[in-house]
């Protein structure tokens, strides 16, 4: 998804996320909070937050996008 949706929506990206920008990372803070292992678990659950709110964007961005390429093909 994260090398599609630029490709199809281009300006999106995931650069301006702190902490959590890829899948790797988003799996391994999970992983911290269910097993309860995490520092600060707030500032944690934030940034997996932010990254879970940018796919589930880049899913309406490459919907979108899909969309209008096949609306554009009829």
């Amino acid at each position: 998804m994260k090398a599609v949706a630029p490709a199809l929506a281009p300006g999106f990206s995931y650069d301006h996320l702190e902490g959590i920008s890829d899948g790797n990372a988003a799996s391994d803070a999970f992983l911290t909070i269910a097993r309860g292992a995490a520092d600060d678990e707030t500032v944690l659950r934030q940034a997996l937050l932010a990254y879970c709110r940018r796919d589930t964007l880049a899913m309406v961005e490459l919907h979108r996008a899909l969309r209008l390429r096949a609306e554009l093909l009829r």
